[in-house]
């Protein structure tokens, strides 16, 4: 992928995850995007994308990070639909139960 590219990607899918409740994505410059989860833990997340085909990047083992921290990969159009719809299903799930029981 070009640089072009990913920087395209990478507008593209901040743009879109900033409108997902229980996560604060951080703008960069790098080929990933940190985000802060605001309403689950790295695990509970880690395990959730895991079951749906998608590898995130734990950071709880950063040094100033802690269980609340996730990086995405930023990857093709296709892959980062995927990634977006996984968080919205993760949001409406949240939503149904109300259940913070991952803490």
């Amino acid at each position: 992928m070009s640089k072009t590219y990913i920087e395209e990607e990478r507008k593209f899918l901040l743009e879109q995850l900033s409108n997902i409740k229980g996560i604060k994505p951080y703008n960069t410059h790098a080929n990933y995007v940190l985000i802060k989860l605001l309403k689950w833990n790295e695990e509970y997340v880690f395990k959730f994308f895991l079951n749906r085909g998608l590898v995130i990047r734990k950071c709880s083992s950063f040094n100033g990070l802690d269980n609340t921290y996730i990086r995405v990969a930023i990857k093709s159009r296709k892959n980062n639909l995927k990634l977006i719809e996984t968080f919205k299903e993760l949001e409406r799930l949240d939503e149904n139960h109300n259940d913070n029981s991952s803490f």
